[in-house]
């Protein structure tokens, strides 16, 4: 067998961890920040007590603390390489320590693998990795005192107080001290080894007979580290328990002895690294699902304001997916480019715009970007709570952040205030949310500041009650309030663009004429115009249409009399395909 000095050892190790810090990165950035949103670490004693003080509250807390840094680039894959190579290197240890004559690379990092996959599901909490990483490293401790009576006290005393720190993995360390005892150990003592299992169920007897814990599954499988209100796969949920099958299958080589030439030494363990690199690699590409990662990666460019990255984007299905389309037709309307390229990009109708809302996380997030971009600053708030309620703990500091802007824009200051407080006490977002307490009871400066003060302007002279039918309505008293806010014109005239309603695109060319926020006028409106009044090209400058924008009417024109005699309509689209008059006439 190889064996390698200590300083090849953790070159060795060192390599994995680099290794794994590139791999993780490259595949899995994404998950990263996704899942830093779902926890909200604050450096405050009452939230510090609050956690600590329920079971597992230990490794919940110690999870939260390192989730906050996901929020920085390349934290996420540092921790996630960290994690999975120092599980790896205790379950090295483990099999050394047990069966020392076999050299099994691949059971050392199969349970590392798992983790790996299950770290992709945006349901699982990250606790369950520390948990199981802390339970091998207690059983690392434990098995290395050799006196039988101070290995059983210690690993007794965290059968006991372990579960409470860790959860159910804590059971792991005292399987495998058992275990370990009775395969390897030659003393007729070792049967006592038995009695710390009696041990380790005393606190999950106690939590589901005093209706701490209501579930058994939450008590003795990884179940309890998922979001409680949905089931995992089974492969995956189970995963951090086949470290079980593993630390059993040490304990029956423990006794064998393998013999191999000297290309043997060499290949089997070769062989054994080339099966795991495929089995992480196609395992990453199954669990790893490619729309959810498509929406984590989406929802991180919205999120910071990466509009072109958006539009960008090579997994962009706007024509077949409303939230795609909603991601795509928000970053043109950041980039005041709505009403120009809406047609440079695939559509999927009006549904494109604003997608119906089914209550969860990412469709209320997104859905409260879009309304406070509109100007609809009550729909945006509500939204903003929806989304709330839809988090498992039910905080998200994106969503605060939104409930402080609108709140501000209402004048609900006290409000606004304590979610100031809330995200003040955290790592990444203090800067953020410290930025917007100087507007506390100073309205003027909220008035003169360029994001809330045009959406105060948007909402100034409202009247009656909101909600999500209302929203034409809502964008013609929001263009009547804030005649300056563009997306509000954009968004309403594209609406009406994508119906192919002409009574409505009339309305609204007729009722916005000469606001502020229709200068420039956008290229596709100038070609609803001219859609609205064809016959009348005396009028079109009136409107703002430009004579660039005339020409290439007549041109369009021109191009349809002699499509139709060839019989070749196909060929407009490649030059009129982004127009309006193309929409109306050949689209869907």
């Amino acid at each position: 067998m190889i064996k390698l000095n200590r300083a090849g050892q953790v070159a060795g190790w060192l390599l994995v961890f680099i290794l794994m810090t590139g791999y993780c990165q490259h595949y899995f950035a994404y998950n990263y920040f996704y899942a830093e949103q779902f926890y909200l670490f604050r450096f405050d004693s009452d939230y510090a007590w609050q956690t600590l003080s329920q079971p597992g509250g230990v490794v919940i807390y110690l999870a939260a603390f390192l989730t906050q840094f996901f929020f920085y680039s390349y934290a996420g894959a540092v921790l996630s390489a960290l994690l999975f190579t120092m599980i790896a290197w205790q379950m090295s240890r483990y099999w050394k320590r047990i069966a020392p004559n076999i050299l099994a690379p691949l059971f050392y990092f199969l349970p590392s693998v798992a983790l790996l996959w299950i770290q992709t599901d945006f349901n699982y909490h990250w606790e369950g990795t520390l948990a199981l990483w802390i339970s091998l490293l207690m059983l690392d401790v434990c098995l290395a005192v050799r006196k039988n009576l101070f290995r059983w006290v210690i690993t007794g005393v965290w059968a006991i107080f372990g579960y409470y720190f860790v959860g159910p993995y804590g059971l792991l360390t005292v399987a495998g001290v058992v275990m370990a005892d009775l395969f390897t150990r030659q003393t007729s003592q070792k049967w006592w080894a038995l009695c710390l299992l009696l041990l380790a169920g005393i606190v999950p007897l106690t939590l589901y007979y005093k209706d701490i814990v209501l579930e058994w599954r939450f008590l003795l499988t990884s179940d309890a580290y998922y979001h409680s209100r949905l089931n995992p796969p089974a492969m995956l949920a189970y995963a951090g328990w086949a470290c079980l099958l593993n630390l059993t299958a040490a304990c029956l080589l423990s006794r064998k002895t393998f013999s191999a030439g000297r290309w043997g030494r060499i290949c089997l363990p070769v062989a054994q690294i080339v099966l795991l690199a495929w089995l992480m690699h196609s395992g990453s590409l199954r669990y790893n699902s490619v729309k959810n990662y498509e929406a984590k990666t989406l929802d991180y460019y919205c999120r910071t304001g990466q509009w072109q990255e958006v539009l960008d984007f090579p997994g962009l299905r706007s024509d077949r997916n409303m939230m795609h389309a909603c991601y795509q037709n928000l970053a043109l309307s950041h980039l005041d480019q709505l009403g120009d390229r809406l047609f440079d990009y695939k559509q999927c109708g009006p549904q494109g715009l604003v997608l119906p809302s089914n209550r969860s996380v990412n469709a209320s997030t997104l859905l409260s970007d879009i309304y406070y971009q509109m100007g609809n600053v009550a729909l945006a708030q509500e939204m903003a709570f929806e989304g709330m309620i839809a988090s498992e703990r039910a905080v998200n500091p994106r969503l605060l952040l939104r409930l402080i802007q609108t709140n501000l824009i209402y004048g609900y200051d006290n409000v606004a205030e304590k979610y100031i407080r809330l995200l003040e006490q955290t790592l990444a977002y203090a800067d953020k949310a410290s930025r917007y307490r100087q507007f506390l009871g100073h309205p003027e400066k909220m008035k003169a500041d360029p994001e809330l003060g045009g959406r105060y302007a948007c909402v100034q002279h409202l009247s009656g009650l909101t909600n999500e039918t209302q929203l034409i309505p809502n964008l013609e008293q929001i263009i009547h309030s804030n005649t300056s806010w563009r997306p509000a014109f954009q968004y309403y005239g594209v609406m009406c663009l994508l119906s192919k309603d002409m009574k409505a695109i009339r309305d609204f060319i007729e009722h916005t004429k000469g606001m502020p926020g229709m200068k420039p006028m956008p290229r596709l409106f100038q070609e609803a115009v001219i859609q609205v009044h064809e016959g009348e090209e005396e009028v079109w400058a009136d409107y703002g249409v430009t004579p660039q924008v005339a020409q290439r009417f007549k041109a369009y024109r021109q191009a349809v009399l002699s499509a139709r005699r060839s019989g070749q309509m196909y060929g407009l689209q490649g030059s009129y395909g982004n127009t309006y008059w193309y929409y109306y006439m050949f689209r869907r």
